[in-house]
């Protein structure tokens, strides 16, 4: 949860993370790499983005069809994984933050937005959203708040910092795979071929 601590210790959180995988094998010498994309919103769950539009969003970066778009153009073209995910507190990703003690009082939230209305549509639709945004995150802080123990309160790890930490994470990680299946190819391909000098494969992946 919080990746300033030095020790083993702390709480966790756990990440959904989705992969659309590239139309070419990782170890294949058109594969380009992943493109990691955030939902935004904020709020987005990059789970369901990817579900929905993923295979669009990789028609795009892998440039199937030629600039006319009547022709699929020769198969020189470089190949990506597309990979998104929940950001903390978001959609699949737990834990999750809860500014509401129930349903009830969160839909009666939302109704009262409607009845005050957007900034600048009435003489205190300003002051009125000002307190309501303020009480609303002093709520989520009450609730989500350092436990009677001591423990550390996850909200304080809720932030910009902390959700480009974790996408450094996942681009790490799925180069550290990327790495160990070029690695098992090359073995496959040494044991078949003979022993490859340059061990192509092995580097192209490291």
């Amino acid at each position: 949860m919080d990746w300033q601590r030095e020790d083993a210790g702390g709480k966790t959180v756990a990440l959904a993370i989705v992969r659309l995988p590239a139309k070419v094998p990782v170890t294949d010498i058109r594969y380009a790499g992943p493109i990691l994309t955030n939902p935004g919103g904020p709020g987005g769950s990059g789970v369901e983005q990817i579900l929905r539009a993923g295979k669009m969003t990789q028609y795009i970066v892998d440039e199937d069809m030629d600039s006319n778009a009547t022709h699929v153009v020769e198969d020189n073209r470089k190949y990506h994984d597309i990979i998104s995910w929940d950001p903390r507190s978001i959609g699949f990703s737990t834990p999750n933050v809860q500014c509401f003690p129930d349903s009830l009082s969160r839909d009666a939230w939302f109704m009262q937005n409607e009845a005050i209305g957007l900034l600048g549509s009435s003489e205190d639709s300003w002051l009125r959203n000002w307190y309501r945004a303020k009480a609303l995150a002093e709520g989520c802080s009450t609730i989500h708040g350092e436990g009677p123990d001591g423990s550390e309160a996850f909200i304080e790890h809720v932030n910009t910092v902390a959700v480009v930490r974790d996408m450094l994470e996942i681009i790490e990680r799925h180069a550290e795979w990327v790495e160990k299946e070029g690695g098992r190819e090359q073995a496959i391909r040494d044991e078949i071929h003979g022993y490859d000098q340059a061990q192509s494969i092995a580097e192209r992946t490291r």
